[in-house]
């Protein structure tokens, strides 16, 4: 028994190495690297109101993607190669444009990592100075309506200061936004926002505040060459 029990501890200190080894910090799958995204790559996503919104790559640069959006928005949409919103059309104030971008995602992701960003917001209506704080919170199992995925969780809380251009209204915001980011899908299958401001017009002696809430899920993809 005794020389069977030293022929067999050998072999079983290579497997736990081994088996110790893949499951260590250094796995490839333990940091998701910038998404190479490919034109003609397709999301859709359905929104809290129930409403498609479609987003089509049609160019891709060493610097930034530029695409399509349909649905229940029109128009073109460029991002930086970390899917941030550089400009994007607005429901309801005509055109999104963020200088030097939104800073919701930055690659390399691993668990733990945080990042600040500032930067300046604008619509028709709108000028934000925005402050954003982002962290990967984990590697987590999220379910949408294109299936079950492993995702990276990464949230993000912005501080704003606002300022309407056509009232006068002026005033701070909290926005938090949590996204689900899938590597082999090259995008989020999932965001969810809460958004809460406060501040009043020039003369006004009391302040009027709000909130609102919102999310996305992926329903459908297609990726080229797959």
């Amino acid at each position: 028994m005794c020389k069977r029990m030293e022929q067999i501890l050998p072999v079983l200190a290579v497997v736990l190495l081994t088996i110790g080894g893949l499951s260590g910090p250094t796995r490839a799958q333990d940091v998701a690297s910038t998404p190479s995204v490919t034109v003609g790559d397709t999301w859709t996503y359905v929104t809290e109101q129930g409403k498609n919104r479609t987003f089509t790559v049609t160019a891709v640069s060493a610097t930034g993607i530029t695409g399509s959006v349909s649905g229940d928005l029109h128009g073109t949409v460029q991002w930086d190669k970390h899917w941030n919103t550089v400009r994007h059309p607005h429901p309801k104030d005509g055109t999104y444009v963020a200088s030097p971008s939104r800073a919701v995602l930055q690659f390399p992701l691993a668990a733990g990592k945080s990042w600040k960003e500032t930067y300046t917001s604008e619509t028709n209506r709108l000028k934000k100075e925005v402050t954003e704080n982002g962290r990967v919170i984990s590697s987590v199992q999220v379910t949408v309506p294109a299936g079950t995925f492993t995702a990276w969780q990464i949230r993000v809380t912005s501080q704003e200061e606002i300022y309407n251009k056509r009232s006068g209204w002026r005033g701070t915001g909290t926005l938090t936004t949590t996204i689900w980011y899938v590597p082999e899908i090259r995008r989020e299958v999932q965001r969810t926002w809460q958004h809460s401001w406060r501040g009043k017009k020039p003369g006004d002696r009391s302040s009027d505040s709000g909130r609102a809430s919102g999310h996305s899920k992926l329903t459908n993809y297609q990726l080229m060459g797959q």
